[in-house]
C-alpha cells in the first residue's frame, strides 16, 4: 500500500465516516496527494486523489466530516484530483449550487445573474442559459474561467463553459434549479444534522472516557456550606481572601512547558462574571481539571488579583468545591406551557452563550411543545436544531433574526417596454448652482439625442438664475456671470428641453443627482414631472464592473472603449 493510501485509511478513521460510505470503491480506492499547510491563516489544503468525480452527497458528506474533526484545529478545504474527471449533465447540475456557494462566487453579479439559472449539455457542449445579452461578454471575461476552474477542483475534466442568450430555457431553468435545490438543502441539512450529531456524541464519550474522579470534585480544602459568598458585581478592587459561586460557562485547559497545566474557568452567578485560575499540583489535580465540566455550579475561595495578560481582575484559586444547584422549574400548568418565540443561540455572535441543543433539551424538560429559533443573520443552527427537536420531541419553528439593508440603487427609472436596441436615447448633463435640488438651480441644460449609436440632434443651454454666481460654483463649472446673464428663463428651457427629450429614453452619469434637479425644477414652474424611462450609467457600471475602484467617466472610457 503507499504512503499515500495509508494517510488516507488513518485520515477516514480520523474523521469517522460512516462504514457504509466507506464501502463506497471510489472511497477504498482514495489516497492523499498532499496536504498545504497555511501557517499564519491555520488553514489545512487537503489534495485528495480518487478514480472518479464523487457523487454530490458523498462528497458533502466527506467534507462535513473533515471540516467538524478538524474544526479545533485549523480550517480545512478540499481539492479532488481524479484519474478520470468524466461527467454526464446529471453530474454536471448537482455541483453546480456546491460551485455558486464558493466564496469565490459570493458577489453580488454572480448572485443576480446565475444563482436562478444552470448549466446543461448539447452535442458536447456546456451551455449557460442567459437571459440578459449585456451581461455575457463580462461573464466570460471574468466570471466564467473561475468558475470552470471550480468545477476542476471537484475533479471534474477541463471544460469551457458557453454563455448563450435563451429566455425560454433561462426561465425553464429556473424553476427546474429551484426544486433541485430544495431537495439538495433538505438532503445536505439532514446530513449535516447527523454528521453533528455524531461528532458530539464521539467528543462526549471521549471526555467520560477521561473522568476518573467520582463524585463532586474538590480541589484544595474544604469550603464550608455556611462561609459567606460575596456577589460578583460587588467586587470592584483587589482582594486577599474572597469567595464566590456560580455557573461555569467556559473552561480551557492549557498545558505549560513546565508540564503542569493551567486551568481557566469562566463563571457567572448573573450578577456579573468572573475568570478563576489555578494551576495543577500532580496527577490528581489534573484528574479534576478533566473531571470539571462547563455546565456545573462551583464555589471557589482565592484571591482576586489583577491580571497582566487579561488585564482585569481575575480569581487565583486557592480551594474549588463542586456544588448541586436547584434547576430552574416551569410551575405552569401542563395546558398553559408557554412557546418561545424569540430565541438566540451561540450561533448569534456576542449575543448567547448556550448551543441550540442545551436550550432544545431544557425546553424538553419543562414541557415545552415547541420553541423558535431566531439566531442573528443566519441559519448555521438549523441542522442541530433539527437533530435536537428529534430527540427531546419538541417541534422546531424554523426563523430568522435579519437586518433589512438597501442592496444598491436602481440602474433604471420609470421602467416601459421599450426594445433597447431600437428606443431613441437623450444623453444629457446639468450645472447646477449647488447641490440641493430644493435650494439650488440649474444654469445649464446639455444633451444629445441618439438613436442606433448616430447623434440626430444636439440640446444646449444657458439659464439665467438671476443672482450672482458664487466662486465655487464657477470655479467647479466653469460657467461665469457673464456666460448666463441674457439667456433664457428656466420655464423657457424646460419646457424646449420636454419637447427635444419626448419619446426617448433619459441616459445620465448619476441620474439620481441629474434627474433630481430636473424634476424639481419641472415642479417649481408647474411642469409635470418626467415620465421618460431613465438609465444611470453610473449604477449600471458599478453593476457590471465591480472590480473597478472608480467610476468615473474618463475612468470608464479609459477601460471601456
Amino acid at each position: 500500500m503507499s504512503k499515500g493510501k495509508e494517510s488516507f485509511e488513518i485520515l477516514l478513521d480520523q474523521i469517522d465516516l460512516d462504514e457504509t460510505m466507506r464501502e463506497n470503491p471510489l472511497i477504498k480506492q482514495g489516497e492523499i496527494k498532499q496536504v498545504i499547510v497555511h501557517k499564519q491563516s491555520k488553514s489545512w489544503t487537503f489534495v485528495l486523489a480518487f478514480e472518479k468525480i464523487l457523487p454530490v452527497m458523498l462528497y458533502q458528506n466527506f467534507r462535513q466530516n473533515l471540516e467538524m474533526a478538524f474544526q479545533d484545529i485549523a480550517t480545512v478545504t478540499m481539492r479532488i484530483e481524479t484519474s478520470d474527471g468524466q461527467f454526464d449533465e446529471k453530474l454536471l447540475q448537482e455541483y453546480w449550487p456546491l460551485v455558486l456557494a464558493d466564496q469565490n462566487c459570493s458577489t453580488p453579479f454572480i448572485q443576480q445573474v446565475l444563482k436562478s439559472q444552470q448549466p446543461f449539455m448539447e452535442d458536447r457542449k456546456i451551455i449557460l442559459p442567459i437571459s440578459n445579452e449585456a451581461v455575457i461578454p463580462n461573464l466570460q471575461q471574468q466570471y466564467l474561467p473561475m468558475i470552470e476552474k471550480l468545477y476542476q477542483s471537484f475533479g471534474f475534466a477541463k471544460f469551457r463553459i458557453k454563455p448563450q442568450l435563451d429566455q425560454k430555457q433561462a426561465d425553464e431553468n429556473k424553476e427546474q434549479l429551484e426544486a433541485l435545490q430544495k431537495e439538495q438543502q433538505e438532503a445536505f441539512m439532514q446530513q449535516a444534522a447527523e454528521s453533528i450529531a455524531s461528532h458530539k456524541q464521539q467528543k462526549q464519550e471521549k471526555k467520560q472516557e477521561k473522568q476518573s474522579a467520582e463524585g463532586p470534585v474538590t480541589l484544595g480544602r474544604s469550603i464550608p456550606s455556611d462561609e459567606l459568598v460575596t456577589p460578583m458585581e460587588d467586587i470592584l478592587e483587589e482582594e486577599r481572601r474572597v469567595t464566590i459561586q456560580g455557573y461555569v460557562f467556559d473552561k480551557e485547559v492549557r498545558e505549560l512547558r513546565s508540564g503542569r497545566q493551567l486551568l481557566i474557568l469562566k463563571i457567572t452567578d448573573y450578577t456579573s462574571s468572573f475568570v478563576a485560575k489555578k494551576f495543577s499540583n500532580g496527577e490528581k489535580d489534573e484528574q479534576a481539571f478533566d473531571s470539571l465540566q462547563q455546565g456545573s455550579w462551583l464555589k471557589v475561595r482565592g484571591s482576586i488579583q489583577e491580571d497582566t495578560f487579561m488585564r482585569d481582575l481575575v480569581m487565583n484559586a486557592q480551594d474549588l468545591t463542586e456544588i448541586k444547584h436547584e434547576e430552574r422549574k416551569d410551575y405552569a400548568k401542563e395546558e398553559e406551557k408557554r412557546v418561545e418565540l424569540h430565541l438566540h443561540s451561540n450561533m448569534s455572535t456576542m449575543d448567547a452563550t448556550n448551543s441550540i441543543t442545551e436550550l432544545v433539551e431544557q425546553a424538553g424538560k419543562w414541557g415545552h411543545s415547541a420553541i423558535a429559533l431566531t439566531d442573528h443573520g443566519g441559519a448555521q443552527a438549523f441542522p442541530e436544531a433539527h437533530q435536537a427537536g428529534e430527540k427531546n420531541g419538541v417541534k422546531i419553528i424554523y426563523g430568522v433574526e435579519a437586518s433589512v439593508v438597501d442592496d444598491g440603487v436602481e440602474v433604471a427609472y420609470n421602467p416601459q417596454d421599450v426594445s433597447l436596441s431600437d428606443a431613441t436615447y437623450v444623453i444629457f448633463d446639468v450645472e447646477t448652482t449647488g447641490l440641493s435640488a430644493v435650494y439650488d438651480s440649474i444654469i445649464e441644460l446639455a444633451a444629445v439625442k441618439m438613436h442606433k449609436g448616430n447623434v440626430e440632434e444636439t440640446f444646449e443651454e444657458f439659464i439665467d438664475p438671476g443672482h450672482p454666481l458664487s466662486n465655487t460654483t464657477v470655479n467647479l463649472t466653469g460657467i461665469t456671470d457673464e456666460m448666463v446673464r441674457g439667456s433664457k428663463s428656466e420655464v423657457e428651457v424646460l419646457q424646449s428641453f420636454r419637447e427635444f427629450a419626448e419619446g426617448t429614453i433619459l441616459v445620465a452619469h448619476n441620474a439620481s443627482f441629474d434627474m433630481g434637479f430636473l424634476n424639481m425644477s419641472y415642479k417649481r414652474n408647474n411642469i409635470p414631472e418626467a415620465s421618460n424611462p431613465v438609465i444611470d450609467t453610473l449604477e449600471l457600471a458599478r453593476f457590471l464592473h465591480p472590480e473597478f475602484k472608480r467610476f468615473g467617466l474618463g475612468v470608464l472610457t479609459k477601460n471601456l472603449v
